[in-house]
């Protein structure tokens, strides 16, 4: 199968009787969880992984690199912010909140795991490491 033909393929309904379009609240709801999800979610993800230590750091007389911790929490804090906005545009798009659909439910059940983990962070205190005050308060 040529290229060309796996790209019409791909972009092609699943049911051809009936039109492929999607607009309006939808269509943004779809493009901002990309964004949240797809984007900026890993982005935050490798930020915390890459940058804890980065070339020009005098390591390992200098410990913490806070360029990790402000990016990972940013773009995490962007993710969040993202996906609700994307959750606001799929209700406003059907005109209530639901949970008609496996599609629903699986969303739901994302943005409150996702809930639980923002909510761990902010209870957690410190982002521990080196800077983290030790348990005799030294």
């Amino acid at each position: 199968m040529s290229g060309a033909r796996v790209f019409d393929w791909l972009m092609s309904p699943i049911d051809p009787s009936r039109a492929h379009a999607v607009g309006g609240w939808i269509a943004w709801h779809g493009r901002l969880m990309v964004l949240a999800w797809g984007l900026l979610g890993p982005l935050g993800i490798l930020a915390a992984r890459v940058f804890k230590i980065t070339p020009k750091q005098d390591w390992p007389r200098r410990l913490d690199n806070p360029i990790w911790w402000h990016a990972h929490r940013s773009l995490q804090y962007a993710a969040g912010i993202l996906m609700l906005l994307a959750t606001c545009a799929a209700i406003v798009a059907l005109g209530r909140p639901g949970l008609t659909g496996m599609h629903a439910a699986c969303g739901w059940s994302v943005l409150a795991l996702a809930a639980v983990q923002y909510t761990g962070g902010w209870l957690r205190g410190s982002k521990g490491g080196p800077t983290a005050p030790a348990p005799d308060g030294s």
